[in-house]
C-alpha cells in the first residue's frame, strides 16, 4: 500500500466529520441550515391546567417564513399555536405533543410563504413536578438583499407620489412595492433614471395588507435610480396606507 492510499481516506475523514457535525447542529436548531433564526420570546408556563400566552411581534421585527418551539427549561405540553399575521389573516396549528427539556418542535411553515407576524398565541401546560417551565420562540427571519428606497402614504381618493433615490444609493436592478396598513390598488408605477428614457410598468395589481408586488426588472439591467412616481389609492376599509419601494 503507497503512502498516498493511505493518507487520502484519512483526509477525505477529516474533511467530512465537520460537514456531519454541521448538519447535525442544523438538525438540532431545526432550521435545516436554511436561514436565520431568531429568539422571538420566552414565556413561562404554568402547572394547572392549559395555560393561554401570548407573544406580540411586530412589523419593526421584519418578515418571517416559519417558527419554532423550543422547550428550554423543564418539560411542557403544546395543545395549539395560533399565528396572527399582519393582514390580520390566522394559521391555527394543533399541535398536541410532549416537548421533553432541550426538545424543540419541527418548523411550522407559515401559509403564503414570508409573512410580518403581529402576534403568536401558545396554549400549553408545564409536565408535574416542573416549575417555572420556559418556553422560546424563535422565528426564521427573511435573508434577501433588498434596500428600503422610500415610502409614501396613500388615501382613499388617489394620490401621485414621487420617491426620489438619486445616484447616492447605487445602482439597481429590480424592485418590488409593500403594503402596510391598509389594501392599496396600484395603478400605475414609472421609473426615471438617471440617464436614458423612463420606464413605464403597468403593474394594475391589488394588494393585500402585508404583501409584496413580484420583483420587477429594470429595463437595461444594472441602472442608478432618479425617482419613482406612483399612482395609487387604497381598496380596504382604512382611509390610508403606506407604500414602500424595496
Amino acid at each position: 500500500m503507497t503512502w498516498r492510499s493511505m493518507v487520502a481516506p484519512l483526509v477525505a475523514l477529516l474533511v467530512t466529520v465537520p460537514i456531519l457535525a454541521d448538519q447535525a447542529s442544523a438538525q438540532r436548531r431545526g432550521d435545516g441550515g436554511r436561514g436565520d433564526w431568531e429568539t422571538l420570546d420566552s414565556i413561562r408556563i404554568g402547572q394547572r391546567g392549559i395555560d393561554t400566552d401570548e407573544i406580540d411581534v411586530g412589523r419593526r421585527k421584519g418578515r418571517f417564513t416559519r417558527i419554532g418551539l423550543e422547550a428550554t427549561r423543564g418539560g411542557v405540553y403544546i395543545r395549539r399555536i395560533v399565528i396572527e399575521f399582519g393582514n390580520n389573516d390566522k394559521q391555527r396549528i394543533e399541535v398536541r405533543k410532549w416537548l421533553r427539556e432541550g426538545e424543540r418542535l419541527p418548523p411550522i411553515d407559515f401559509k403564503g410563504g414570508a409573512r410580518f407576524v403581529d402576534e403568536i398565541e401558545i396554549e400549553a401546560r408545564a409536565r408535574r413536578g416542573f416549575r417555572g417551565t420556559v418556553v422560546t420562540v424563535l422565528g426564521e427571519k427573511v435573508r434577501d438583499d433588498w434596500e428600503l428606497l422610500g415610502e409614501r402614504k396613500v388615501d382613499r381618493r388617489g394620490d401621485r407620489d414621487t420617491i426620489r433615490v438619486g445616484r447616492r444609493e447605487g445602482r439597481f436592478e429590480k424592485i418590488a412595492l409593500e403594503v402596510l396598513d391598509n389594501d392599496v390598488e396600484i395603478r400605475d408605477l414609472k421609473v426615471f433614471f438617471h440617464r436614458g428614457p423612463p420606464q413605464d410598468v403597468r403593474v394594475r395589481e391589488n394588494l393585500r395588507e402585508g404583501s409584496r408586488t413580484r420583483a420587477i426588472d429594470l429595463a437595461g439591467g444594472d441602472r442608478i435610480i432618479d425617482r419613482i412616481e406612483l399612482d395609487y389609492r387604497t381598496r380596504g376599509r382604512g382611509e390610508r396606507a403606506t407604500v414602500r419601494v424595496y
